[in-house]
């Protein structure tokens, strides 16, 4: 680089590109950043030349060196040679610069930015100011006197030629034949190389083998050693990286000096300081073989060292130089030799690199501090390089700082060492260099912080992290709101109404759209996506204002989409000449983000349109969040404004970019063919205070031809350039646009309207899902999917197809993954759920943009062939993608013209496909992939799904008021009776309410509750399910579970004020779960459900009692009585007070409530219509339907499905009747990390600034005070300017990752276990184990129940009574627990009690002669607890001990002890005790990890740190149990001793060696955790309890959780638990202000309110969960926290001893490591009930949940598999019993509880037809409340559709019937199927052979049937891969013939062995009329199921022919017969007990 040489160097500021204010400001700014730049040259540089004259270097040998290498710069290139010519640079420049600096710092303190540079460079000014006033000196005589060095002199003295000395000694030089060369690093590498290239024989080392190898393929020979390749070398060259390394080399093992032959020369030239060489040279002297050195530093870098143009200064002997002349030569462009012998060529290298290192420094200071002005650091660097600041390194290294690109061309630790040898060199030679010095502290900073291997640019980033600035030359991240607020105010006028009046004149704007998402603004517009000329024709013939043509160009190559374009505009304007319509505009949106074919598509557009007065580029896009400000393109994310070429979508393979000034894009994308300052801009400004005129003259000014952007942040700033684009082009202009979205919504002057929802569009329920197809890669793709799944996860179903396969695998296998693909997608898509189809995500692309796009068409194609190939008509399509969504549209759905309806979403279009197309009419939405935030598409998603319910009760009934009529309210008592409803309902097209009355759910449980809910969800009208008549507050709360959409508080039978109360309380819980709330006012007569109300009981609704009651309980509906009554009106007929219901109407409309009538069957016509009109709006309907059911059973029927499909219709007629009746009328702070502000660090940036102004002022320099305000001044650019001044330290911190503060390290778990020694070999509890009978007893005081913890069979007591404790002692226990709670006591009530029971204790021990014990005292693992007042205690009672042990290691908690410091586990780190939330515990809180210096601080020095003995884990390890008791026997009487622990050894290991002490006769008083206790009494751990291990079934009730602890553990966990259980848990949280702040009433409800709610949750099954509220109250002192927690906290000892009143329990064992399981004693509350204590500081955030869920009632208690595995162990089989109506599902129920046995709930497919999805979740219910084992069965499946639909359905097993086939279709139609049943987890079974007979009017004839074949049965196993295989052995379906069943167990016994072998269990179907005898032989045989149906159908049918009364009695007498033949076969196949 050259430096031009002119004094006052003048920048060119027009270039710049700015103007007026803003330039004024650049212009300021910039000038302070050069001005630092040149103070600091020009130290540095005077530093520089006095270092080398005191080096013995001639001054103007170093410039005219320096000023042609790396060291240059303009002032030292320019001034430099003032001084040594001894002239003044200026007048008063000493004075004036230090002015000028001086204003510089004031601006960076002013912006708290650190100078240090500066600032040193500033106080050398000062300093030689005061030396120029003082003395009168000027020019370099003041710089000698500051540095102490005479340059003058020296550079005064006779000079010479270093180049021409050089080529001197090279003519004399000879030929060197061998040379060797050590270090074949980046330069050493292209040294060598290049000497091989001159045809030398060079012999290289390197210590890197690859190295190596890579200089052997160079033609280099090669050596193992230094010595090896030195032997026999003229010319040895050690080009190594530093000192040490040379040492290495020439002297280390193998070195080289030791084999050179005499006469031989050594070339150094790594870096190296002169007094190296120089002692170097003496060595070498000595070696006394004419060795010869030379000191040849080279420069340059790596190309020019490959290139042999090296710059090398070279010292040394005129021989020495001579005889390597050749070799220097041939390395050099430039070959210095300087005089002063070896070493002084080190000395010039010294120099450059102080000066180079000072200004890479420099510059990294000088941009970071532009950046903090705010400065654009790109056009910064341009300015510079352009001024006198700029330097070698500055141009050289300022590009790297700017591109954010540290790539290491030079590491920075190289200048860690360069500096070094200058800091070493200035030190030994006196000369003080401050730049140079702080420069190196910069470096080492760096270093520190990680970054000495980046390039040495990176000292930038020393700046960057202490300030938080980024010196990156991009454009800024920044705020939207400050971004916008700051521009100017918008045009005040819409110009869009000029538009629309325009409307008939204005040219058709011709839309071509890249992808489908451009019409993401428009509604009402056409898009085609044909372009042929018949079409266009037609379009433009109506001449419409707008119409787009999708292109989906962005999907092809650069050539085929000019191809594309270019065929469109021929095609439209041969339309346009047809039709007479010229007048069009074309644009050709494109992407927002910039992604698309420019510039090839407007180039092929012009092709044919001709060429344009100018192309428009828009790409703003609000809804998007897309704006262009200052020719700058964002992207909006979140509050942010990010630039374009700063994201995700820069970095497109097809179509990246890095520009996001579009003026610089269109000149990337053109390739320079458009330059960026040939472009135009239409500014903000221009726009908002111009407005459109000024848009058109700026557009009618351009030059033809021109490339125009356009800035917007606003639809008006759009609208503006719109308008003013129009007014241009009635002037003649014509335009060709690239936009995005908005342009052509402004353009053509669209009224935006809102997102369209189903609703709009008259889209109702519907039958089937949704469709989406995601194709979009963009990350903001991909978060929106996996929002879209979290959020929708209940009704969406996700198929990812492959991405692999589709584009790079076989035809065969893309073929399959589209097939399958398209087959599960059809499935659920007719299952209702919406369907995901979406390609993985991983991203494929290519190795070229075209490869890229390839691949993506091979996905596109293959997502088009899957929904091409669905058939069934999804209620919506969305698209993801725009790629996607036009293939989807053109190719997949075959659509050729859409309407644009709007938008789904602001962005989102949402079209209507044409007639021509697939799916006509159907929704397609076209979802961008760039839109939305990440819960966009969920958004979407959701309100187009299909709903689950259509309504609500209450919408229901706002509905039936708009439209003046009523809502029939059906009651519902079986299966037949909600599909009759249900069936009408969508018959007639009308609303209903699915009611269950209080006798129903008697009758019919939650399968009732369940089938309702059920159908209501799968109907196609609004449907709602309703409790009626709830007289019963625990029912009701109970039903209040059971998810039905609205409840009848009934409280009619209570006073008036009774029934408010009642009705309030109800009506909040149910509001509480957005439930809808009817209630009644007054009392119906009459009788529904054996259920009386005599007429003297009844009353009719008081009106002035009406307003009270709705006000005080603010129902939603009320249900009113005016005559009506339940049951039979009279025969006089009904007597209704109408004149009532009007006015009950007119007060109860003014409050928004709805009247209701019961009794509504038998009312005539006239009166139901009288009642509507009064303001009725739902009938409640019973008597006349159940009429109907029983009419049918007087009609005979055939068979039980029959009778059910008979009483559907009957019942569906009456229904169907009622609803046309009601519808007639329907329309040492550091030390302590402690910074809290005593004084701020920010006064001493203001002190220290003064001190700074002042020394300027004075002249007097003050570097160390100069040097501290830059440190202050970087802790305040960090932030911590309002901390503590001590929090300077920090700065320190941050760079280099070090902490000061003085606390113990937290350390990595792993890595400090493995440091340890091996443990003790032996198992130390053997020795205790055998030792058993002769230990004392180890009476554990446990201050909470959780140090249960490690043990099992183990008594804990809850009462210290001396009768208790004797009973304890008199059984001589190894150990037993008392629990004392003491730790929610204070410290003196905590002493009491201790005290109370050790004297207890003693009592009791005399009184059974049991003396032998030991106290152990058992507390918290974190070091909470009442210590040493319960030591204190215990002695007090027991006597002086010999030692207190305190031991609080507790593996299962993650507790260790390790040097006698206690950590706590955190995943893979151990965090100091003290460090952690336990050690801020109010009551117990301390500071110490340390346990001695913990001892220390809790018994406020009592007992002193030093004072406290330790058992090490060494100790432990290497010496075991014996070495511990002679430590233990050592100990002085009363001592305490500490215990390091790092596993259960360790444990052991110490509790053995106690027990030796104790066995000598010592007394321990023990402060253990848990892990002692287990280890002392030699426990042998075992697995977790589980239910199944305490014999615990499933139980009709749900579990108690009870939490209370407040450690953020605790909250973490039951977070999880709430996330993770959320199905089965419900959570009660428990006010801790109202239990321990509030008055003793609030208390109390509260309390009551609690209760009430856990009662209902776990009489319902419900896990319940009771937690204190998340705030944690504390007192202002220890003993009030201890109050509030009294009050307030709930813990398991109070749970245990207070609630429960357990006075004793066992320890049964752990629910999970490290928490205690208890069964609870005979007197307890609940007698052995498992009692779980959690620890509050135990287990992961996860372990709550796992516990549980193990211990959670079983939603299941098998699978159909266990249930067949059990019956194989148990040699039984289990009955598969096909149910049809909610009777029979009851009868199976409620047979195999009283049997006690496991059985199947089975569903034909004929049972599925008849009952549907109601009748599968009718028997999902009663299995999950069962308390046996039940699982549910789909029964031959020989349909793969029918099949595939109900793997859907959540049945637990499915049979797969392909008997009708042939066997090889039979294994293919098993195998697909059971590998779907398997993914889900369900169990298969399959039959081989085929039965004959009848079932649910299937018949198979007997020659037709046919057996299992058992060669068959082995390949049909392995095939299909099934669980159970069903045989045909003679069975049949149906009734067996007179003579009886003739079955083949001689073959049943084969398919057994076969099967069994496999572990595949055997089934037999037609078990209805096996004799029993024959049952057993079936079963000995390996029969485990057995499907039964015939006869319970049989049992069902005979019932019918006894009289019954009503339908409820028909029910219950129909589930009794079922029942009794079930149980009868329960009994018969040996399942009858084996529930359990």
């Amino acid at each position: 680089m050259t430096l031009t040489s002119n004094i006052g160097r003048k920048i060119s500021w027009v270039k710049i590109g700015k103007c007026g204010m803003e330039l004024a400001m650049l212009k300021r700014k910039s000038e302070k950043v050069i001005e630092l730049l040149k103070g600091i040259h020009f130290v540095a540089s005077v530093e520089a030349i006095s270092l080398g004259v005191q080096a013995g270097i001639h001054p103007w040998i170093l410039y005219d060196i320096i000023s042609n290498a790396a060291g240059n710069s303009w002032i030292y290139k320019n001034y430099i040679p003032l001084l040594l010519q001894g002239n003044k640079i200026k007048d008063d420049f000493l004075n004036a610069s230090a002015q000028r600096m001086g204003i510089v710092l004031d601006t960076a303190k002013s912006v708290t930015f650190p100078l240090p540079l500066l600032a040193a460079a500033h106080q050398q000014f000062l300093a030689g100011s005061r030396h120029a006033d003082a003395n009168g000196l000027d020019g370099l005589k003041v710089w000698e006197r500051v540095f102490g060095v005479q340059i003058m002199d020296a550079a005064n003295a006779e000079t010479y030629n270093p180049e021409l000395l050089a080529n001197q000694l090279s003519a004399k030089s000879k030929q060197v034949n061998n040379i060797g060369f050590i270090g074949l690093g980046a330069m050493g590498f292209g040294m060598a190389t290049h000497l091989l290239k001159s045809n030398f024989s060079v012999h290289g080392f390197d210590v890197y083998k690859p190295t190596l190898s890579r200089f052997a393929k160079a033609g280099g020979l090669i050596g193992s050693s230094p010595a090896e390749v030195s032997k026999d070398v003229d010319v040895l060259i050690v080009m190594v990286t530093n000192e040490v390394q040379a040492e290495s080399v020439l002297y280390g093992v193998d070195g080289a000096v030791s084999v050179l032959q005499p006469g031989a020369s050594i070339v150094l030239s790594s870096t190296v300081s002169p007094a190296f060489i120089s002692q170097l040279e003496l060595r070498l002297q000595n070696e006394n073989k004419g060795l010869k050195l030379i000191d040849a530093p080279v420069s340059g870098g790596v190309i020019r060292a490959s290139e042999g143009t090296l710059t090398i200064m070279a010292s040394g002997t005129d021989e020495a130089l001579e005889h390597a002349g050749s070799v220097l030569s041939a390395l050099s462009e430039k070959l210095y030799v300087i005089k002063g012998g070896c070493g002084a060529g080190s000395g010039v290298k010294m120099v450059n690199q102080l000066l180079a290192g000072v200004h890479i420094a420099s510059a990294a200071e000088a941009m970071a501090f532009g950046a903090r002005l705010g400065l654009d650091t790109r056009v910064l660097f341009d300015v510079i390089k352009a001024s006198e600041g700029t330097s070698w390194m500055f141009e050289n290294r300022g590009p790297h700082m700017v591109d954010n690109d540290y790539t290491p061309l030079s590491a920075l630790d190289i200048f860690v060492k360069d500096l070094g040898i200058v800091a070493r060199e200035c030190a030994a030679r006196r000369v003080p260099l401050h730049i140079s010095t702080v420069a190196l502290q910069l470096f080492l900073s760096g270093s520190a912080s990680g970054w000495g291997r980046l390039d040495d640019s990176a000292v930038v980033k020393v700046y960057e992290t202490l300030t938080g600035i980024k010196v990156e030359g991009k454009h800024a991240v920044i705020n939207k709101t400050s971004a916008l607020e700051s521009l100017p105010s918008e045009w005040a006028l819409d110009p869009l109404d000029e538009i629309r009046r325009l409307d008939s004149t204005l040219k058709t704007l011709v839309v071509l759209d890249d992808d489908p998402t451009g019409t993401q603004t428009v509604h009402d517009v056409d898009v085609l996506t044909e372009w042929n000329v018949e079409s266009l024709v037609e379009q433009l013939k109506s001449r419409p204002k707008c119409f787009f043509i999708l292109t989906n160009s962005r999907a092809l190559s650069s050539d085929n989409a000019s191809l594309l374009i270019t065929d469109i505009c021929q095609n439209l304007s041969t339309a346009a000449k047809a039709t007479g319509n010229n007048d069009y505009t074309v644009v050709l949106r494109g992407d927002s983000t910039l992604r698309g074919h420019f510039p090839e598509e407007p180039d092929a557009a012009v092709s044919v349109l001709g060429e344009m007065d100018a192309w428009i580029i828009c790409p703003f896009f609000l809804q998007g969040g897309r704006y262009t400000i200052d020719d700058v393109h964002y992207v909006a994310d979140s509050e942010q404004l990010v630039p374009a070429g700063d994201t995700e979508f820069a970095k497109d393979a097809s179509f990246g970019y890095k520009s996001s000034n579009l003026r610089e894009w269109v000149e990337e994308k053109t390739k320079g063919r458009i330059a960026a300052t040939s472009v135009s801009s239409v500014s903000i400004q221009l726009l908002r205070n111009g407005g459109p005129t000024a848009v058109c003259d700026h557009l009618c000014s351009l030059p033809k031809g021109s490339t125009c952007i356009v800035n917007a942040a606003s639809d008006r700033d759009m609208a503006v350039f719109a308008a003013g684009m129009v007014e241009a082009e009635l002037k003649g202009k014509r335009f060709l646009c690239r936009t995005a979205a908005s342009f052509v919504s402004a353009r053509i002057g669209i009224i935006p309207k809102a997102p369209i929802s189903p609703k709009d569009l008259g889209i109702g329920k519907g039958s089937n899902g949704g469709l989406i197809i995601v194709g979009s890669y963009v990350p903001k793709t991909t978060k929106q999917v996996e929002q879209l799944k979290l959020q929708c996860d209940y009704n969406l179903r996700s198929i990812e197809v492959s991405v692999e396969k589709l584009a790079m695998k076989s035809a065969e296998e893309r073929e399959e993954e589209i097939n399958h693909a398209a087959e599960l997608a059809d499935v659920y898509l007719r299952t209702c759920k919406d369907t995901l189809v979406m390609s993985s995500r991983e991203l494929i692309t290519g190795k070229t943009p075209s490869e890229s796009l390839d691949i993506n068409f091979k996905v596109s194609s293959g997502l088009v062939e899957i929904v091409r190939r669905i058939k069934t008509t999804p209620r919506y399509i969305l698209a993801k993608g725009g790629i996607t969504s036009s293939d989807i549209a053109t190719k997949a759905l075959e659509a050729k013209r859409a309407k644009i309806v709007g938008q789904a979403l602001a962005g989102v279009p949402l079209w209507q496909l044409g007639p021509e197309s697939r799916h006509p009419g159907v929704p397609y939405i076209v979802f961008p992939g760039n839109v939305g935030d990440s819960n966009a598409l969920a958004e979407v998603v959701k309100c187009w799904s299909r709903p689950v319910r259509l309504s609500s009760t209450k919408e229901l009934l706002a509905d039936a008021e708009k439209g003046a009529y009523a809502v029939g309210a059906f009651n519902v008592y079986n299966l037949e009776g909600v599909e009759a409803v249900i069936a009408a309902a969508e018959e007639q097209k009308s609303p209903a309410i699915l009611q269950i009355h209080p006798s129903a759910l008697k009758l019919g449980g939650t399968p009732l509750v369940a089938c309702c809910i059920s159908a209501a969800e799968q109907a196609t009208v609004p449907i709602t399910v309703h409790f009626d008549h709830g007289s019963s507050k625990p029912e009701l709360m109970e039903v209040l579970e059971l998810g039905v959409d609205s409840v009848m508080v009934d409280g009619s039978h209570l006073p008036f004020k009774e029934n408010i109360l009642y009705t309030k309380h109800i009506s909040s819980l149910a509001h509480a779960k957005g439930m809808t709330v009817e209630a009644e006012l007054g009392r119906l007569s009459g009788t529904e459900d054996d259920l009386t109300v005599e007429d003297y009981e009844a009353k009719l609704t008081d009106v002035n009692q009406a307003q009270e009651f709705i006000d005080e309980t603010g129902i939603d509906a009320l249900a009113v009585c005016i005559g009506n009554v339940h049951g039979k009106y009279p025969a006089s007929g009904p007597k209704l007070r109408l004149e009532l219901l009007k006015s009950l109407y007119d007060l109860a409309s003014k409050n928004g409530v709805f009247l209701v009538l019961h009794g509504a069957s038998g009312l005539p016509k006239e009166l139901v219509q009288d009642c509507i009109d009064r303001g009725v709006r739902k009938f409640n309907v019973n008597t006349e339907v159940r009429k109907a059911y029983m009419d049918i059973l007087k009609s005979p029927q055939s068979d039980l499905v029959h009778v059910m499909a008979a009483a559907k219709e009957a019942m569906k007629a009456v229904v169907a009747e009622k609803m046309q009746l009601m519808f007639e009328n329907r329309g040492p702070h550091m030390v302590d990390n402690d910074y809290t502000p005593l004084s701020a660090l920010d006064i001493f940036v203001k002190d220290l600034g003064i001190v700074a102004r002042e020394c300027a002022a004075r002249r007097v320099p003050l570097h160390i005070s100069t040097v501290a305000l830059q440190l202050f001044l970087s802790g305040s650019a960090s932030g911590w300017g309002r901390l503590d001044d001590s929090a300077v330290v920090k700065v320190y911190e941050t760079l280099t990752g070090i902490k000061v503060e003085g606390k113990h390290a937290v350390i990595n778990k792993t890595s400090a276990l493995e440091s340890l020694p091996s443990e003790w070999a032996l198992d130390p509890l053997d020795e205790i184990r055998r030792l058993d009978s002769t230990l004392k007893t180890l009476v554990v005081l446990d201050d909470d129940p959780t140090g249960t913890q490690t043990v099992h069979d183990v008594d804990v007591l809850t009462e210290w009574n001396v009768e208790s404790l004797v009973e304890q002692l008199k059984s001589r226990p190894k150990c037993f627990f008392i629990l004392t709670n003491s730790r929610a006591l204070s410290s003196d009530k905590a002493s009491l009690l201790i005290t109370d029971i050790c004297q207890n204790l003693s009592t009791a021990a005399k009184a059974t002669g049991n003396n032998d014990y030991t106290v152990v005292l058992r507390g918290d693992s974190t070091l909470r607890g009442h210590f040493p007042e319960e030591p204190d205690a215990a002695v007090s009672a027991l006597g002086e001990m010999d030692a207190w042990i305190i031991c609080p290691f507790f593996l299962q908690g993650g507790r260790y002890t390790i040097d006698d410091v206690h950590y706590v586990a955190d995943s893979e780190q151990l965090v100091p005790a003290g460090d952690t939330e336990f050690a801020k515990d109010a009551s117990f809180g301390y500071k110490s990890s340390n346990l001695r210096e913990w001892v220390e601080e809790k018994t406020k020095g009592r007992i002193a740190a030093t004072s406290v003995s330790s058992v090490s884990i060494q100790l432990l390890r290497n010496g075991g149990p014996t070495a511990v008791c002679d430590h233990l026997c050592s100990l002085p009487k009363g001592s305490t001793c500490i215990v390091n622990a790092a596993s259960d050894r360790d444990m052991a290991v110490f509790a053995a060696g106690m027990v030796e002490a104790e066995l000598k006769g010592k007394r321990f008083l023990c402060r253990t955790a848990a892990s002692f206790v287990s280890a002392r009494i030699g426990i042998i751990p075992k697995a977790p309890i589980s239910p199944k291990d305490l014999g615990i079934g499933k139980g009709s009730n749900g579990g108690l959780i009870i939490v209370g602890s407040y450690v953020p553990k605790t909250t973490k966990q039951v977070e999880q638990l709430k996330l993770q259980c959320d199905y089965n848990l419900r959570s009660i949280e428990v006010s801790v202000e109202k239990l321990a702040m509030k008055s003793a009433e609030e208390r109390e409800e509260e309390i009551n309110h609690a209760a009430e709610l856990a009662d209902v949750y776990l009489r319902t099954c419900k896990d319940t969960l009771v937690m204190s509220s998340r705030e944690l109250i504390t007192g202002k002192t220890p003993s009030e926290s201890l109050d509030i927690n009294f009050k307030g906290g709930i813990t398991s000892s109070d749970i245990a001893t207070k609630a429960l009143e357990a006075k004793r329990a066992k320890i049964v064992g752990q629910a999970l490591a490290g928490v205690p399981l208890w069964q609870l004693g005979p007197e307890s509350r609940h007698p052995g009930v498992p009692y779980i204590v959690f620890p509050g500081n135990v287990g992961d955030s996860n372990a709550l949940a796992e516990v549980v869920k193990c211990w959670s009632r079983p939603v299941r208690l098998s699978s159909t598999k266990e249930l067949l595995a059990d019956a194989e162990k148990g040699a039984y089989a289990v009955g598969a019993f096909n149910v049809y109506n909610l009777e029979g599902v009851e009868a199976v129920i409620a047979a195999a509880e009283e049997q006690k046995s496991p059985a199947i709930l089975q569903i034909h497919p004929s049972a599925l037809k008849l009952g549907g999805t109601p009748l599968v979740a009718c028997c999902i219910s009663a299995a999950e409340q069962a308390t046996v084992p039940i699982t549910v069965h789909f029964d031959h499946g020989s349909s793969k559709p029918e099949l595939m639909e109900v793997l859907e359905l959540g049945v637990d097993s499915v049979m797969v019937d392909g008997s009708h086939l042939p066997f090889k279709e039979n294994i293919l139609y098993t195998k697909h199927i059971s590998s779907l049943a398997h993914a889900k987890g369900m169990t298969v079974e399959a039959e081989l052979g085929r039965l004959s007979g009848t079932e649910d009017d299937l018949t198979v004839e007997d020659y037709e049937a046919k057996l299992t074949d058992v060669n068959q049965a082995q390949e049909f196993i392995d095939e299909t891969g099934i669980d159970a295989l069903a045989v045909c052995i003679g069975n049949v379906h149906g009734k067996y013939p007179a003579s009886g069943p003739k079955l083949r167990l001689e073959l049943l016994k084969s398919l057994y062995d076969l099967a069994s072998k496999n572990g595949v269990f055997l089934v037999l179907h037609g078990a209805s009329g096996l004799p029993k005898e024959l049952v057993q032989d079936c079963i000995d045989r390996g029969v485990r199921k057995f499907n039964v149906n015939t006869e319970v159908r049989k049992a069902y049918m005979d019932i019918l022919k006894s009289p019954q009364s009503d339908l409820v009695h028909v029910m219950a007498a129909a589930k009794e017969a079922m029942k009794a033949v079930v149980a009868e076969k329960m009994q018969l196949f040996g399942s009858a007990g084996k529930a359990n």
